[in-house]
């Protein structure tokens, strides 16, 4: 809603121009990379302004289409998977392939993991990469079986096309012409030089990421992989190493198996532990379940060369899904250090692979019993489906009765992660905000008891104190979380001299209580360390002002002013001064 990039075009335009409002620092990167997202965000706004339900309005419209998409595109590698198997050159869908197919799609649209990606308005960026990520796979497949030059063409400008669009909509999208060779290798034949040259413009589709964030880096004249990785929003290299994440994601991807299987506990925020070491049994237990699923594909992919015709495209089909979870999840699931370690919306688009193996494993299964024959197997399977289906749906139906209340939906992410800081905060924020004092003081208390050196919790209680009438525990939670922060920015002072950041920071706090000599002495040393920024030379006039030293104010303004002379604020503040 504080989002001015989907309210003027112009600043999708030129993102950059963001980086001098009051905006999410990470905004103006985040446009650049996923301009084609924000686009669909700024038509809404037009649309309807900010009225949420025409966002969501558009969301469940993406995603019915996506369910669509995987219909056809399940459709068209069960064809030729089977062409693979018998090589006769027959493509045309058989009934039993239709049904199978529109059993992956419901399982895929009605799953409850997929409400965080739907629900969710600003998820869109997960749903829309999806769609154009399946219609781009969709459009490539109908493009090398096309018979008709014409149509071979068209079909192939559309696969670019959506390719193009689903880079420049979220990051994931980087392995997109890695699942066409996947799909070449599995499913499609011919003459490898053919086949190269008609991946070849796609790979080079894979430099659209990485040539953005470096024009990002280059930008603001910093190219090291850390200012690498915050363009790009996906890491947080100060709090988790490449390698702890790596270890961490073993045990998250099992979790999201056993989500995709048995989605219950889901959860919007998990407060989820880290592991640093492989040897910690879990990581090990993890790895080694993982190394068995992959083993699995290969073996189920071995398996579908001895099978008949429809065992065999069955078997295919299921190691394919294998192959495609774990390509689908390996860029937020490797060595790329994420601020949260698991999301229940990245699971959006690799969950089509486990829908996939599980319903295509299942079907061979049946099938290979020695007492039932084909139609008994198809119904058996058709009624196991349907069952999972309808308690899907009816899991997806509570789990958005769930986020349809503000309140509820907090109290269901803090009963599931009793710790986590930022659930804790949201829930005693909405207790204020319904009117239940007690319940926001005592959830905040829950932090301050958990978080001791969490000054912002201190100053949050100290505001509800003030705002019931109660001026002494105000005063007291105020002082607490004041020393907390100015304890914490003598720690970094300490600890990394070289930085001017901490001193302007200690020398705000300390002119909002009063202590205006030592507020001026920050200032200073702030300045002195980095003197070309306006705003220390701006926060140094306003503490002389309080101390009654007009021409220090003035001098300190002209320096902020010789650094930036269109700065409206100091302008204004000195006209003020100088004025008769």
């Amino acid at each position: 809603m504080q989002n001015p990039a989907i309210k003027d075009l112009r600043l999708l335009a030129d993102p950059m121009r963001l980086k001098g409002m009051n905006v999410d620092p990470d905004l103006p990167h985040n446009v650049m990379t996923r301009p084609f997202a924000y686009l669909t965000f700024a038509a809404n706004f037009k649309l309807h302004g900010l009225d949420p339900a025409g966002f969501r309005l558009v969301n469940i419209a993406i995603h019915s289409i996506n369910a669509c998409l995987v219909y056809l595109l399940v459709l068209q590698l069960t064809s030729l998977a089977r062409q693979r198997q018998e090589d006769d050159g027959h493509l045309s869908p058989e009934r039993e392939e239709q049904l199978t197919a529109l059993f992956v799609a419901l399982i895929f649209a009605v799953h409850p993991v997929q409400t965080n990606a739907v629900t969710y308005i600003i998820q869109r960026f997960t749903s829309l990469a999806a769609l154009l990520y399946l219609f781009a796979l969709f459009a490539y497949i109908r493009a090398r079986c096309a018979a008709v030059r014409r149509k071979k063409v068209i079909w192939y400008l559309c696969a670019m096309a959506s390719t193009l669009l689903a880079m420049k909509t979220k990051e994931t999208c980087f392995t997109l012409p890695l699942m066409m060779a996947l799909v070449e290798w599995l499913f499609l034949s011919g003459p490898l030089k053919k086949r190269l040259a008609f991946l070849a413009p796609f790979a080079l589709t894979m430099a659209v990421i990485p040539v953005t964030l470096y024009f990002i880096t280059y930008r603001s004249a910093d190219t090291t992989l850390k200012a690498v990785g915050q363009a790009a929003n996906l890491v947080n290299f100060s709090q988790l190493s490449p390698l702890s994440y790596l270890f961490t994601q073993f045990t998250v991807i099992v979790t999201y198996i056993r989500i995709m299987f048995l989605p219950v506990g889901l959860n919007f925020d998990y407060d989820y532990p880290v592991y640093s070491s492989f040897f910690e049994f879990r990581v090990l237990a993890s790895f080694g379940c993982l190394v068995l699923l992959f083993g699995t594909a290969i073996f189920l992919l071995r398996l579908a060369d001895r099978r008949d015709r429809v065992s065999g495209a069955s078997l295919r089909m299921a190691a394919f899904g294998i192959f495609w979870f774990f390509l689908a999840l390996a860029v937020e699931s490797s060595i790329i250090p994420i601020t949260d370690v698991i999301n229940e919306y990245r699971l959006y688009l690799p969950s089509i692979g486990i829908i996939i193996f599980a319903v295509f494993a299942c079907e061979a299964f049946i099938r290979s019993l020695p007492d039932v024959s084909g139609q008994v197997g198809r119904r058996i399977v058709n009624a196991l489906l349907v069952v999972v289906v309808c308690l899907l749906a009816w899991g997806t139906v509570a789990r958005n009765r769930v986020w349809g209340d503000e309140l509820i939906f907090w109290q269901d992410v803090v009963s599931k992660s009793p710790e986590k800081l930022r659930a804790l905060t949201y829930l005693s924020s909405i207790y204020w905000r319904s009117n239940m004092p007690d319940q926001a003081i005592d959830t905040m208390k829950r932090i301050t008891d958990k978080y001791p050196d969490r000054a912002r919790a201190h100053d949050t209680l100290s505001k509800y104190y003030e705002l019931l009438g109660r001026p002494e525990e105000a005063a007291r939670e105020r002082k607490m979380g004041q020393e907390i922060q100015i304890a914490m920015f003598k720690r970094q002072i300490a600890d990394n001299p070289h930085l001017g950041q901490p001193h302007y920071f200690l020398g705000m706090l300390y002119a909002s209580m009063g202590r205006l000599d030592e507020a001026v002495n920050e200032f200073k040393a702030a300045i002195a360390i980095r003197g070309d920024k306006p705003e220390a030379h701006y926060e140094l006039a306003r503490a002389y002002i309080s101390q009654k030293k007009k021409g220090d104010a003035i001098r300190a303004l002209d320096a902020a002013l010789a650094i930036d002379p269109h700065n409206g604020a100091v302008k204004s503040l000195r006209s003020t001064l100088v004025a008769p």
